[in-house]
């Protein structure tokens, strides 16, 4: 046990790469898979043993949670099976590494349950004034941890891609695409959404109007644009049905490309929230939904969250240098402004050593 704490220890010193989208994205080929396993076999330790150390950061509430320590386990696991694991040296070395850092990506699919779990008791007493300190601790050191983990697996995500052949077109190379293109993400997004509101709320009517320029390409993560998008058009979704209006609504989104960021705007007419909401909405101790984790987890079809998918959308934006402000008009409507920046080819994305 004492080795495992030093050996973690370790590595949570060492400095993880500064890496470029575009440099990622030039050596996504097959001819490189043996230098890519290589590379995440010196890296993916530096960047668990980072998380893993900082998880104990969390106030003792939320580290004393079985779930919490769940969630350090698994790190501390996967910490030690890729350090145990042979380093690649050869093609066929690829192979076996590609299948343990798949099966790590999985068992960590659900890990955010976990954090929502361990952090529930806290939504009910961190909005006091005496535990503002507290609150920001909290969110900051979850802050740090999503945006590493985002990074870890995508990492391993367009490793996996590569290997198995996932390209669908000639710009995109694993997870990345040279071509991206929102307007087509936003019309996948609102499908999806549309699916899932009519199982659960078949009698809602909802227009969703997308407008702006279709033909912005530039490079970026498609899956993680799908996220962002999902979210955000969900809540206003969501923001709707609360109403429980037999009126028909409508939910616009603007594409426009700047000089720097491509802006997307998404507006609804639900009624908007108030000033003090404003501050609370991108925290992951707040939520708007009223039901219970456990019944939400619980559900077969889940429409409303537990209380990440805001927060988690601003950082996958942060993440390669965008943002995302929202300005609310009580008693009007809600518009959510999605900055995602034009990444430069010779940008190094510092937020992926995070």
């Amino acid at each position: 046990m004492l080795r495992k704490i030093l050996r973690i220890e370790k590595y949570s010193k060492m400095k993880p790469t500064l890496l470029k989208l575009n440099e990622i994205y030039n050596i996504g080929t097959k001819e490189n898979t043996l230098l890519q396993s290589q590379f995440l076999h010196k890296e993916l330790p530096i960047r668990l043993a980072h998380r893993t150390r900082e998880l104990y950061q969390l106030p003792d509430s939320i580290i004393n949670t079985r779930y919490l320590q769940n969630v350090y386990d698994l790190y501390a696991s996967s910490f030690d099976r890729i350090l145990d694991h042979p380093f690649p040296k050869c093609n066929k070395d690829i192979l076996k590494f590609s299948e343990l850092i798949s099966d790590i990506k999985k068992k960590h699919s659900n890990l955010e349950i976990d954090i929502a779990r361990s952090i529930e008791h806290e939504k009910y007493s961190c909005y006091q004034e005496y535990d503002c300190i507290k609150k920001q601790k909290i969110d900051e050191i979850l802050t740090n941890f999503y945006m590493s983990r985002i990074g870890i697996r995508f990492l391993i995500g367009q490793h996996l891609s590569i290997i198995n052949d996932y390209n669908k077109n000639d710009f995109r190379r694993g997870l990345i695409d040279k071509k991206c293109n929102p307007y087509l993400i936003a019309e996948e997004a609102i499908c999806n959404i549309k699916h899932l509101s009519n199982l659960i709320h078949p009698d809602i009517n909802i227009e969703y109007i997308i407008k702006g320029d279709k033909d912005i390409n530039f490079l970026y993560i498609p899956s993680h644009l799908n996220f962002i998008l999902f979210e955000i058009i969900k809540n206003s979704t969501q923001a709707i049905i609360n109403l429980n209006s037999i009126s028909s609504h409508q939910i616009n989104i603007n594409i426009q490309k700047g000089e720097k960021d491509i802006i997307i705007k998404v507006s609804d007419s639900a009624g908007g929230f108030s000033r003090d909401i404003s501050d609370k909405v991108f925290s992951f101790l707040y939520t708007s939904s009223n039901n219970k984790l456990e019944t939400i987890i619980n559900q077969d079809i889940v429409f409303s969250g537990y209380g990440h998918g805001l927060g988690l959308s601003r950082i996958y934006t942060n993440y390669l240098g965008g943002d995302i402000n929202i300005i609310s008009t009580e008693g009007v409507g809600t518009d959510v402004f999605i900055f995602l920046k034009i990444i430069d080819a010779d940008e190094i994305i510092s937020n992926y050593c995070i």
